[in-house]
């Protein structure tokens, strides 16, 4: 079984949060190891953030050194001073449609550092998908087909999401991941 946590060696987002928001930042490995963990959703919010691969990079090596296994989060917000606006593969309520090329390089990043696994969101848990569930799955289609392209795995965050969407993108051969 593998046990892990989100982290972020190059976040952005470390001053826009409230005390009680999960930060996924820079963690040390030997405080990983002696948690056991053994595994580290390489978590982006913000798409500035995956531009610096040279960090990036130096990080996965350090990780799998350690033989912990990676996966990766997709950037889903935008810094706007002091708070931060959600940016998704579809335009829903109080928030931007994220540009087509930035998700793709995300899917680049993966594939380059070898990460087999993408999640992106489909909304906040907050704000159900209604009449945007098609736009997004026209979008989040032709992004699996080119992740597939590119030995990725896509898998979509259940947050927004009702149990038909679910079923719906999983009868069209997307993956899930759950939010628990």
């Amino acid at each position: 079984m593998n046990i892990g946590f989100p982290d972020n060696p190059v976040s952005k987002t470390d001053k826009i949060f409230t005390e009680s928001y999960f930060l996924s930042k820079y963690s040390s490995l030997s405080e990983m190891k002696l948690r056991n963990y053994n595994l580290i959703e390489l978590h982006f919010q913000v798409f500035d953030e995956i531009k610096e691969v040279s960090k990036i990079k130096k990080y996965v090596d350090e990780v799998r050194k350690e033989n912990v296994e990676m996966i990766m989060h997709a950037p889903f917000m935008k810094l706007d001073k002091n708070s931060f606006k959600l940016v998704l593969p579809a335009k829903i309520k109080d928030s931007e449609k994220a540009d087509f090329e930035k998700l793709k390089q995300t899917i680049d990043l993966c594939s380059e550092l070898k990460i087999n696994i993408l999640t992106i969101h489909a909304s906040s848990a907050l704000v159900k998908l209604k009449q945007e569930f098609e736009e997004f799955k026209e979008v989040i289609l032709e992004l699996n087909k080119y992740a597939n392209e590119n030995n990725v795995i896509l898998c979509v965050e259940t947050g927004g999401l009702d149990k038909d969407q679910l079923e719906d993108l999983i009868a069209v051969g997307l993956k899930i991941t759950f939010d628990v």
